[in-house]
């Protein structure tokens, strides 16, 4: 590797770096976390002591609580999901509304680097929100369901869900930043991958297409079949490395256009 070479590759990753203190410095992740944490406590407080959920099925440890609380804040009400997309979709189209990129760019960053900075600073802050969430699921299941008669399989189970809820968080701003990057403005870029995620939750949903066996979009891969009744759903339990191959492809089919046109796109606008 000659100079030059080593300094493109230094730069980029101090690119990276400032893209990560830039979004810190929205205040939008610090606030994202706490509002978090707080919301989830709403939710325990509505599903255990005004929908009496504990009453009428059996909930007696965090491992049904957790999934529970998961089921109502991202499956019922995609709370956690549509913050995830705001987000991804803010960071990369406040640059591109206001002609940033150009600036951005006359710097000796090529145009993929500037694209994988992004992903990757965007990423950075999606780690920190998801482990705050997950901890949130956690703290105020075992809060109100205790730990008593839990079993180290269940922990694993737990752990095994808590890992695949951290890789469709990935995987759902990662298809948010592409199909971002596809547009100029915030407001269609917000409207676009709404409508794309839309999409994807009507091609899923039906099974008897060859693609519909496997689900991205859609939430029954987490290993939710811990939940009481009614809310178990009897859909097929993939394997972990069957989850992570299925978010991969599905973001690929997503990144790779983001790529190209990125390569192609007429920044002096």
């Amino acid at each position: 590797m000659n100079d030059a070479q080593q300094r493109a590759r230094n730069y980029f990753w101090r690119f990276v770096v400032a893209e990560v203190r830039k979004i810190y410095d929205f205040r939008f992740p610090q606030i994202a976390s706490v509002a978090i944490f707080l919301a989830t406590v709403l939710f325990v407080y509505q599903i255990f002591y005004i929908e009496g959920v504990a009453e009428r099925y059996s909930v007696p440890n965090a491992y049904y609580a957790v999934p529970l609380l998961f089921y109502v804040t991202w499956g019922k009400t995609l709370l956690i999901f549509l913050l995830l997309v705001a987000f991804s979709v803010y960071c990369v189209t406040v640059e591109s509304q206001y002609g940033m990129i150009r600036v951005l760019c006359a710097q000796p960053l090529e145009r993929w680097q500037y694209v994988a900075g992004k992903y990757a600073a965007i990423l950075c802050h999606v780690v920190w929100l998801t482990v705050i969430y997950v901890l949130s699921l956690l703290i105020w299941g075992t809060a109100q369901a205790g730990l008593h008669g839990i079993t180290a399989d269940q922990l694993l189970s737990l752990f095994n869900m808590f890992g695949r809820v951290l890789i469709y968080s990935l995987g759902v701003s990662t298809i948010s930043i592409s199909v971002a990057l596809l547009r100029k403005t915030m407001i269609s870029a917000l409207v676009t991958t709404c409508g794309v995620f839309f999409a994807l939750a009507l091609l899923t949903t039906y099974r008897s297409m060859e693609f519909g066996k496997y689900y991205f979009i859609r939430y029954y891969l987490m290993g939710m079949e811990y939940l009481p009744m009614p809310f178990r759903f009897e859909f097929p339990r993939y394997p972990f490395s069957t989850f992570c191959w299925v978010t991969l492809v599905t973001c690929l089919i997503f990144v790779l256009p983001a790529l190209l046109y990125m390569h192609r796109r007429d920044i002096t606008e």
